[in-house]
């Protein structure tokens, strides 16, 4: 289990500074295992565990860590956008009646052909969503 110095030290190193919001995000987003979230599902957590602590305020801090590499946003549809903490390569499903997104590891996927690329580009990553619905 990471300690509160842990986690001061985590912020710290992407050049965060570790107010007390970012701290008691960091407990929870970094405790171990991989999520999906919106900031709304974030928000109800942190108001259970009894930290009041506004949407806007929760946004503002998964967007810089966003920025600095330790969380990914995960744009869902035009009004739907996720985040998650698992930052290697890999891919997603999406199932639009319970709300959820799944990780698909990225050797369960194989791409038997890929558009030309311009010259002197080259792929950085691929995001591949697959979004589910009912028969």
């Amino acid at each position: 289990m990471a300690t509160k110095i842990d986690h001061i030290k985590l912020l710290r190193e992407y050049g965060l500074k570790p107010t007390s919001q970012r701290l008691f995000l960091s407990e929870i987003l970094f405790s171990g295992k991989n999520m999906h979230f919106c900031a709304e599902d974030l928000s109800k957590v942190v108001s259970k565990k009894g930290c009041k602590m506004s949407l806007a305020t929760i946004y503002n801090n998964l967007h810089h860590l966003v920025e600095v590499g330790l969380l990914k946003k995960r744009q869902i549809s035009n009004n739907r956008t996720y985040f998650d903490n698992n930052v290697t390569d890999h891919f997603h499903i999406f199932d639009e009646e319970s709300n959820m997104l799944m990780d698909i590891p990225y050797s369960d996927v194989k791409f038997s052909k890929l558009p030309k690329l311009p010259k002197n580009k080259k792929i950085k990553n691929i995001n591949l969503i697959i979004n589910l619905e009912n028969k």
